[in-house]
């Protein structure tokens, strides 16, 4: 996810993005690595899928309860 002037730039043309390319040096690289760490390392990215796959469970549980009751 994008954290504009955090971790890169949300731009809306090319002049925006060509603007914003000047602008790289002006981001923390701690605060990218920060960001990526806080949701792609191994233990953030199992937790959401496993919340992923309960919703998903949960979902069909219900559903199969409805066609039961």
């Amino acid at each position: 996810m994008i954290e504009d002037g955090v971790n890169g730039f949300v731009v809306r043309d090319l002049e925006g993005a060509a603007q914003a390319a000047r602008r790289i040096p002006d981001l923390s690289r701690a605060r990218c690595r920060e960001g990526f760490e806080k949701r792609f390392t191994a233990t953030p990215m199992a937790t959401d899928y496993v919340k992923v796959y309960k919703r998903m469970i949960d979902g069909r549980m219900s559903r199969v309860n409805r066609h039961i009751a």
